[in-house]
């Protein structure tokens, strides 16, 4: 509902959240060949958290997790734009090939404290303040861009698709996630992140 054909184009704005399938023929003087299509539809929302806990033992030199609304916050703005950017430029967001993203399905702001040594992994679990709609069959990914690039966005410097890390979910639900970023230096101390629905595996960072 919301959407309507006119010629070769889609256009409107989509109502409620759903797929519709659709079969699309070309013609020329040569001949003919028909495609089969579905359009899918899910709602984004910029994610409400009310809490970010470390699973298992704190990193040396971790001094502790928060969150912070991702409304309006201009690093998420820039940083949602490079997704869309990459994925329209055909490019990769960390290992995961854009045309298998199904859906950007929320975002978030997660702060890991630390001192300038600390490195290496760490696993976090997200709570969120409003349950997401789960699609059904996909595997969800936390794409997270690299600190210099997300500090650039934030003013607004950066002149290139940014750089993402992707990152398998260890766990979801509607409510929360479970996920583990290697090499967290790279992409905290405050970084935006963003859940994303995957048609197929991909490949982790």
């Amino acid at each position: 509902a919301g959407l309507s054909l006119s010629g070769d184009v889609i256009s409107g704005k989509p109502e409620k959240e759903g797929s519709s399938a659709f079969t699309v023929k070309a013609e020329n003087s040569v001949g003919s060949v028909t495609g089969k299509f579905t359009l899918s539809v899910y709602s984004y929302t910029e994610q409400k958290v009310v809490s970010a806990d470390i699973v298992g033992d704190k990193p040396a030199g971790v001094t502790g997790v928060t969150t912070a609304d991702a409304s309006g916050n201009d690093a998420v703005i820039a940083a949602y734009n490079g997704i869309d950017k990459a994925t329209w430029l055909g490019n990769k967001v960390g290992d995961i090939d854009t045309k298998q993203i199904e859906a950007i399905q929320t975002s978030f702001l997660v702060n890991v404290s630390h001192d300038e040594t600390a490195s290496g992994d760490i696993k976090l679990k997200v709570t969120f303040g409003t349950p997401i709609t789960m699609i059904e069959g996909a595997k969800y990914y936390l794409l997270i861009p690299e600190k210099e690039d997300a500090e650039l966005m934030a003013l607004g410097a950066v002149t290139k698709v940014p750089t993402f890390g992707s990152f398998a979910a260890d766990e979801i639900t509607s409510k929360d996630v479970t996920f583990t970023v290697r090499v967290f230096n790279k992409y905290f101390t405050e970084a935006p992140v963003f859940l994303a629905a995957v048609k197929e595996a991909a490949p982790d960072n």
